[in-house]
């Protein structure tokens, strides 16, 4: 489980859809999540956390995750793999919001 007890806003989607940029839209920042024109750049869970220094407003967590299997350049195992982590983060991760 995470250390920090914030809840959690995960982008989930199709490889190259624009879930990283989206965060980094959010954030206001061109390159906090890397993005890549080819499909299954992500690899990763990564977590932002936004307002984490703010006293009035609360933190939360925006999670980028792998696209869901239509990365060309990933093989079928690593997809596999990937999906069946999102589907246990998804169903078991307690702060989880949306």
């Amino acid at each position: 489980k995470s250390s920090l007890k914030i809840p959690e806003i995960v982008f989930v989607g199709r490889s190259n859809v624009g879930k990283s940029s989206l965060v980094n839209c959010l954030f206001n920042r061109k390159a906090l999540a890397s993005t890549s024109a080819t499909p299954g750049h992500t690899k990763h869970f990564h977590f932002f956390v936004a307002n984490r220094d703010r006293t009035d407003v609360p933190p939360f967590c925006f999670v980028d995750v792998p696209g869901l299997g239509y990365a060309e350049t990933v093989d079928e195992n690593k997809q596999v793999s990937w999906k069946s982590l999102l589907q246990r983060y998804l169903s078991k991760r307690e702060s989880l919001k949306l």
